[in-house]
């Protein structure tokens, strides 16, 4: 480990820095470092050897949790057709339950009214066996009115489709997106506890040079403000090298 922070305090360090930006400043930073024999002989071989793995942990896991929200957009467009279908299958009962009514059939005057606005599968699927349990006892009288066991079996496949969508995003929620997010922020403390580190050496072997010396900086994560520039406005920011 290049660092001697709790899990904890690195995470909270990780959560106050934008992600990309650490990742940008590191890279750059061991850049410069890779062509500076004193601040690389004051570092050591094994610290940059680590910070560089920190960095490259870092870079992969951000880029996979692009790729899972990604896919957390694509869970979300099926979740989002798999409700509708409820909702619609939903008010198509409903209404056949209303005209049954009308033809006689005594049903108990909860299952014309259709419960939870919400739109989530959870809600939709609880409210559909709610309607679909008030009208079994009536099974029978409503199948000679329109309403036959085909019509109730399909919500029966409907509520299973809604609670097996709204299982899958509980347990993305609850594991996947939690345990990312933690990682992440961990992984972008470690990166900017290292940072410092490095920023900080190179400044003090550089201190009798200042051009060299204000090259350690973070000047990639915090850009300076055309304020701090003069009229001339900001100066750019370090070039990015490419990664490998």
């Amino acid at each position: 480990m290049v660092t001697k922070p709790s899990k904890e305090e690195l995470v909270r360090l990780g959560h106050l820095r934008n992600t990309r930006r650490v990742i940008d400043q590191m890279r750059y930073t061991l850049g410069l470092v890779a062509g500076d024999p004193a601040v690389k002989a004051v570092l050591g071989p094994a610290f940059l050897a680590q910070a560089q793995g920190a960095l490259d942990e870092l870079d992969a896991g951000h880029r996979d949790r692009l790729m899972a929200k990604a896919k957390s957009k694509e869970a979300t467009e099926e979740q989002d057709a798999v409700v509708l279908e409820g909702i619609r299958y939903r008010r198509a009962l409903v209404a056949r339950i209303i005209s049954a009514r009308h033809r006689g059939v005594e049903v108990p005057s909860g299952a014309t009214r259709m419960g939870t606005q919400q739109k989530n599968p959870g809600a939709v699927a609880t409210d559909l066996e709610r309607v679909l349990g008030l009208i079994q006892p009536s099974a029978s009288a409503l199948a000679a009115v329109g309403v036959p066991a085909d019509l109730l079996k399909e919500g029966q496949e409907v509520i299973r489709k809604l609670k097996d969508v709204a299982q899958r995003q509980e347990i993305a929620v609850r594991t996947q997106h939690r345990d990312a997010v933690s990682r992440q922020r961990e992984l972008t403390g470690v990166a900017y506890w290292a940072l410092k580190a490095i920023v900080s050496a190179g400044q003090s072997v550089h201190v009798r040079e200042p051009g060299k010396a204000k090259q350690y900086t973070f000047g990639v994560m915090y850009p300076p403000s055309s304020s701090a520039t003069g009229a001339g406005g900001a100066a750019p920011a370090p070039a990015i090298p490419k990664a490998a």
